[in-house]
């Protein structure tokens, strides 16, 4: 069911169309109470499945399927599953299944987030200069450190 299905545009009763003494049309209090009551559940069955098509998450007929969306310049649809539909293409075509090279420098790496586990073989190049000092290469950066045992 679509949200205009759910849209109330009339009554089956109507106040205005009841003649000024109730009790000559209606047989008893009762009935024009029921009468009264329509209006109620007409309003109420509308908002109820206003409600059931927004919350919906079935294909075809879910609540973002339901929504319209003023459209967004490079972005395709009139709907809000249609603009995330593109949007979710777009992304894809863009990064495919994985991050691109070169997509994320270092300063994005929150830090202690690097640890040795995910350092490539090879990545940081050890030499000796003597028995003292000794060299790290990382990424092309040269960093000079004091020997000490265990290292």
């Amino acid at each position: 069911m679509s949200i205009a299905d759910n849209k109330v545009t009339s009554f089956t009763f109507e106040h205005k169309n009841q003649p000024d003494r109730p009790n000559t049309v209606f047989p008893s209090s009762a009935a024009f109470k029921a009468a009264l009551d329509t209006q109620a559940e007409q309003l109420q069955a509308g908002l109820n499945g206003l409600i059931d098509t927004l919350l919906s998450a079935i294909a075809g007929n879910s609540g973002s399927e339901n929504i319209g969306s003023a459209p967004i310049t490079g972005v395709a649809g009139l709907t809000v599953f249609q603009q995330l539909t593109d949007l979710k293409a777009q992304v894809q075509a863009i990064v495919g299944d994985s991050i691109p090279t070169g997509s994320i420098e270092t300063e994005m790496i929150q830090d202690g987030a690097v640890t040795t586990q995910k350092i490539a073989p090879g990545a940081i190049q050890y030499s000796i200069l003597d028995d003292q000092l000794k060299t790290a290469s990382v990424g092309g950066l040269l960093y000079a450190y004091q020997a000490c045992y265990g290292v």
